[in-house]
């Protein structure tokens, strides 16, 4: 029996078409395709562009991290310096006088402490050694005839305001970050490290009346 001949019409059964036909998309099932297409293109090159934003990101808040932390580091070598001169400055003056017993154990205690990575702690120390100091100076005037403590009251100095120069340079490196890991889309990488905020460095007025050197400029 020839399939491809027309089924005669008294036929009790139709026969089943077996006409070859060409597969042909229709213009709506094109456009999807060419829809779907650009779509996973697309989608491709964004994860692409947000993983190249991530690390970039995440690579720059470390590197940022890392620089306020030396600024802190920075400070706290400077406080470290300074305190090993007052300490020299008192066993100059010890040198010199006799200080009463009081004294004597308001220096130990002091110099027992050592620097510490709080910032603030140390101020606090370096703050009752140099009070030590300017007592004595103030007690006794003629130590200022001591060439070596005249020196060491010149480098005294200069570690202060190198100590201020790095708090600085921290506090405008902090702020900076405290800023940038609450911007948008920033915020995103740094809560996913869980990252905080790093403190301000704010020096009380106690503390900066008794860091000064004022009692011991005139000379």
């Amino acid at each position: 029996m020839d399939l491809w001949k027309e089924q005669d019409p008294s036929g009790i059964s139709p026969n089943v078409s077996n006409e070859r036909k060409i597969a042909t998309a229709s213009s709506g099932e094109k456009a999807l395709y060419i829809f779907i297409v650009i779509l996973s293109i697309i989608t491709i090159i964004g994860w692409i562009f947000l993983l190249i934003w991530w690390f970039k990101t995440k690579n720059h808040l470390i590197q940022t991290k890392n620089s306020v932390n030396e600024a802190s580091s920075s400070i706290q070598v400077a406080q470290t310096k300074r305190f090993d001169l007052l300490n020299k400055m008192i066993e100059q003056t010890k040198s010199y006088y006799k200080f009463e017993q009081k004294v004597l154990d308001e220096i130990t205690k002091n110099r027992s402490v050592q620097m510490s990575s709080d910032i603030n702690k140390n101020e606090e120390v370096l703050s009752k050694l140099q009070n030590l100091v300017n007592v004595q100076f103030e007690r006794y005037p003629d130590l200022k005839s001591s060439n070596i403590l005249m020196e060491l009251m010149s480098t005294s100095s200069y570690l202060e305001n190198e100590i201020a120069s790095s708090r600085r340079a921290y506090n405008s490196r902090a702020t900076d970050w405290n800023i940038m890991i609450f911007q948008f889309m920033t915020v995103i990488v740094a809560a996913k490290l869980k990252l905080d905020t790093f403190p301000i460095y704010a020096a009380s007025k106690q503390e900066r009346a008794d860091v000064s050197m004022k009692s011991l400029s005139d000379f």
